[in-house]
């Protein structure tokens, strides 16, 4: 099972923990808010508490890591950008690679270098995703402006099941104008509200 604090941190590699309240594992359902700015965050806190005092709220703050704290190196993985444009620039050389290799085998100039154009687009996008560009795609992509060098908050209403109470949570949350509302599961997995699994 997974708290609320390693969802977040796993959310947001490039940020540490500051503060974190009643970060407990993970239920069925929770319905869970990004934003960015300790204010916002703490408005929402609110607002869900004064909506139903009954309903465990979890509180996560997160302070941007200052790139001093970095490992040499570790930039690029911190980065998300970096880590996008890393993964395409490696998914495509190791493409490219692979396909000069079949043109050797193949013994034609012209085998290869159509193996290694096609190779190479395949592997740049396959870095693409692995890097982390599949959070932009879909209908709700993973969006949070400032939110690389910015404080971010994360607040949590756990439920043990769908519900009108669930849904009544997650639609303060969006009227609230934070980042993102998703409604997610014990394993990390989420889907929008009002939406199927």
């Amino acid at each position: 099972m997974t708290t609320l604090v390693e969802y977040a941190e796993l959310n947001f590699p490039n940020h540490a923990l500051e503060v974190a309240e009643g970060s407990l594992p993970l239920t069925h359902r929770t319905a869970v808010a990004y934003m960015v700015g300790r204010k916002k965050t703490k408005e929402v806190e609110r607002s869900l508490r004064a909506a139903n005092s009954d309903v465990p709220i979890g509180v996560a703050i997160l302070q941007p890591v200052p790139a001093k704290m970095h490992q040499p190196g570790e930039e690029v993985v911190a980065d998300p950008r970096r880590r996008i444009i890393a993964g395409v620039v490696i998914g495509a050389l190791v493409g490219a690679g692979l396909g000069v290799i079949i043109g050797v085998i193949a013994g034609s100039l012209n085998v290869g270098a159509a193996a290694a154009l096609l190779i190479a687009v395949m592997g740049g996008v396959l870095g693409l995703v692995l890097g982390g560009g599949g959070r932009d795609s879909g209908p709700h992509p993973w969006v949070l402006h400032g939110g690389p060098r910015s404080t971010v908050g994360v607040v949590a209403a756990y439920f043990d099941e769908e519900s009108d109470d669930m849904l009544a949570m997650a639609t303060i949350m969006e009227q609230m104008h934070v980042a993102d509302v998703r409604i997610v599961s014990e394993t990390g997995a989420w889907h929008a509200p009002n939406t199927a699994c």
